[in-house]
């Protein structure tokens, strides 16, 4: 599974609480393709395992 934040890959701990396992406070999920056909079909050999794309909310609040 590989994890986009701002078209930059980051790791799990960044958007996600390590203990609990949820999203952090100022991430929202813009796009997601969990299984490997729909993940290759809409973005590519490279996401075959998966892929969750976030942006900051402050990001989408100021239109970037």
């Amino acid at each position: 599974m590989t994890i986009l934040l701002n078209d930059t890959v980051v790791h799990y701990s960044v958007i996600f609480d390590t203990k609990t396992h949820l999203r952090k406070q100022g991430f929202v999920c813009i796009g997601e393709a969990l299984s490997s056909p729909e993940a290759v079909k809409y973005y590519g050999e490279r996401y075959c395992k998966g892929v969750l794309i976030y942006r900051r909310e402050r990001d989408l609040k100021n239109g970037k």
